[in-house]
């Protein structure tokens, strides 16, 4: 008998703890990871914690607030996953914290996996019971996700037709009006047609997506816009045609790959990404292109965990630094890679 107490000690030790671990509500969660000193440490404290919540509806409300970070921080595809395991939990909005549905969180899953060029992910959540809503809103965006997924998908700008026919649809009825800036906005950035850069500023002066046309804001630098093939500014040239290319151009990437790993142990070399493409083809296209218009231009290639290779292009900065106003000047968007 006696050789049993220390174990049943033990045990009764273990039940006290677990009885006595703090439970915290969102709202707790949420203040006190405001408090940390940097989007990193808020986004850590709020992963160690978010399953000691005190109800399903706090640890709802943990993950969407976890999600809204992690999107902020263009952390794209950890925000998906908070929103969608967010939306799996059958449960309403927690004390003090911000009101979403379920197919609002949806949504925001679909929306961050095409941040992160996920459309694989993105079309496995549209089409769950969201396609089904009883919200015109919802529907709407519904509508419009899915045709963002096909131009993700389309590797020509003979691949887009249908989609930006479909758009064009959508621009002119009553259904899509919860979406008609963004249905414009995404009319004029792959056909650079004036006409709808005009009935935005006619119908939505204060959009967020009248602001990008008229070039007070930027669009965000997210793999969804180097996904998509489209016509430059004249609207007679595509902007990642496919044509074949001489294959020196493949050598003169190479060459380029190399003469960076000589140059870097030397010093660090800032690059700059214009483009981000699944065609090999493309990617040659663009950097022959940007070589032409002077820019050290060069391609790379990027395996993601799902087993898919894209091509980045990418154009080392000058010692000024001033590349990136060059590319803009020069009709391209571009961010700096890590």
């Amino acid at each position: 008998m006696k050789k049993l107490l220390p174990l049943v000690f033990f045990s009764a030790v273990c039940f006290l703890n677990a009885q006595n671990q703090q439970k915290f509500t969102a709202y707790e969660l949420r203040t006190e990871s405001l408090k940390k000193d940097n989007a990193s440490d808020s986004i850590l404290y709020l992963k160690s914690n978010i399953e000691n919540t005190a109800t399903l509806s706090d640890k709802r409300s943990a993950l969407h607030f976890l999600g809204r970070l992690q999107e902020m921080s263009s952390l794209y595809s950890d925000a998906s996953y908070s929103y969608a395991q967010a939306a799996g939990i059958t449960a309403g909005d927690a004390k003090d914290m911000p009101k979403v549905s379920s197919e609002q969180l949806v949504l925001d899953a679909v929306r961050t996996s095409l941040n992160a060029g996920e459309t694989a992910n993105a079309r496995s959540y549209l089409n769950s019971a969201v396609r089904s809503s009883k919200d015109a809103g919802i529907l709407a965006y519904v509508n419009l996700y899915t045709v963002w997924c096909s131009l993700c998908e389309a590797e020509t700008v003979e691949e887009t037709t249908d989609s930006i026919e479909l758009l064009k649809a959508y621009a002119s009825m009553k259904t899509m009006q919860p979406v008609k800036p963004q249905v414009l906005l995404t009319l004029w950035y792959l056909t650079s047609e004036k006409a709808y850069s005009d009935i935005l500023k006619a119908e939505f002066p204060k959009s967020p997506e009248t602001a990008i046309v008229n070039g007070t804001v930027q669009i965000a630098c997210v793999p969804f816009y180097f996904f998509v093939p489209r016509k430059s500014g004249s609207g007679s040239e595509e902007v990642v045609p496919v044509t074949e290319v001489k294959t020196e151009v493949k050598t003169e990437v190479v060459k380029e790959e190399k003469s960076e790993k000589t140059a870097s142990k030397k010093t660090k070399t800032v690059k700059r990404q214009v483009g981000f493409f699944k065609a090999e083809e493309n990617a040659r296209r663009l950097v022959q292109e940007l070589k032409g218009k002077g820019f050290d231009a060069f391609y790379f290639e990027e395996k993601r965990s799902g087993g898919t290779v894209y091509y980045i292009v990418a154009v080392n900065d000058n010692e000024d630094g001033t590349t990136g106003l060059s590319l803009m000047d020069a009709g391209y968007e571009s961010y700096v890679l890590e």
